[in-house]
């Protein structure tokens, strides 16, 4: 769906739509997710933050490390189990075409994780540029461009 002006409204739906979809797969056992979501749903991500994503991970796979061991559409190394709440987006932010949601999620155990996807309107289509995890103890992985540029050798062309 093209959007044609950035509103707090567009950004919303695009964001619940995208988790409504997204968090039933992450839960299914036999798919990984976010291979489900850069093959699918690729178009929905920024070119810099697919190329960083992927050289992580072409890295660790050669390097027989763990690259980004956790979900970070979700920020989570569980994304729970089907029938459990889901992800609630909520509160958008708007400043020019750039749009921030805040996306959490109440476990049954009380704790919850926080996501805040940032999104940029480009030719009419919302894309997340990066995504913000508030509860992050140490600045360096208070997003996600941070932690890719932390796993990615310096001077690598993908680093920045």
């Amino acid at each position: 769906k093209k959007t044609a002006l950035p509103t707090k409204e567009s950004c919303l739906a695009f964001v619940q739509e995208f988790y409504g979809r997204y968090v039933p797969k992450a839960r299914d056992m036999n798919v990984h997710s976010l291979d489900l979501a850069l093959k699918e749903r690729r178009s929905a991500f920024s070119p810099r933050l697919v190329r960083g994503v992927e050289a992580v991970e072409g890295d660790a796979r050669r390097n027989q490390e763990a690259g980004l061991d956790f979900d970070w559409i979700l920020n989570s190394q569980d994304p729970g189990d089907p029938g459990e709440p889901g992800y609630l987006a909520h509160n958008s932010k708007l400043s020019g075409n750039v749009c921030r949601i805040d996306v959490s999620r109440q476990r049954p155990d009380g704790k919850g994780e926080r996501i805040v996807p940032e999104l940029n309107l480009e030719h009419g289509q919302w894309l997340f540029v990066n995504f913000h995890y508030p509860d992050s103890p140490y600045p360096q992985s208070e997003n996600l461009l941070s932690i890719i540029k932390l796993n990615l050798p310096a001077g690598h062309p993908k680093a920045d």
